[in-house]
């Protein structure tokens, strides 16, 4: 699983440059968050409640990061909980679409970059280097981003289920996709 392992001769400063340019997108993901992530929320959640709810969610983050590299060791460690993480962020990418009814905040180059970040250590890793189970997960990754990639292509073409034409002529037949009890209606 380590990165140096994965070409001969490789050199550690340049994952070194590749950390320090992860570890900086990230923490601009984190501003981003604690800066506009409260608007996301009902308001009933308040600024304090969405503050200390945020340290809570991040703190459990690191006690998991610390709980795989005491379990697997700092090798196998990286790799499954980054693999897993993924998994997760494709699905609240999806879940992140639905909630905001289209492409808020989001788009097709976003999702394209999501998937291809993640198919190349999927290949790398799971295929070359044999892990089945990097593989696994690398391929769920892959199914959740395509979903993704075509919900925000058909999104920004506004053809077919995300024509709002589509979407009126349904309710004026009576076709609301879910009932007042949350069950599903049978077109």
């Amino acid at each position: 699983m380590d990165v140096r392992g994965a070409q001969p001769g490789f050199d550690p400063s340049v994952q070194g440059g590749i950390n320090l340019v992860w570890g900086i997108a990230d923490a601009v993901i984190v501003y981003t968050f604690f800066r506009y992530g409260r608007a996301e929320f009902p308001s009933f959640v308040t600024a304090r409640m969405f503050a200390g709810l945020s340290v809570l969610l991040f703190g459990m983050s690191f006690a998991v990061q610390w709980l795989f590299l005491a379990k697997f060791g700092a090798e196998d460690a990286a790799g499954y909980s980054a693999f897993l993480q993924n998994l997760l962020m494709s699905a609240l990418f999806i879940a992140m679409f639905v909630a905001r009814r289209g492409l808020r905040g989001q788009s097709v180059t976003i999702a394209v970059a999501k998937w291809l970040g993640t198919l190349a250590p999927t290949i790398l890793f799971g295929a070359i280097q044999h892990d089945g189970f990097l593989l696994g997960l690398g391929i769920m990754c892959s199914v959740l981003d395509l979903v993704y990639i075509w919900l925000c292509v058909g999104a920004k073409r506004g053809g077919g289920v995300f024509d709002p034409e589509i979407r009126a002529e349904g309710r004026e037949r009576g076709l609301a996709p879910h009932t007042a009890s949350g069950t599903i209606v049978d077109a």
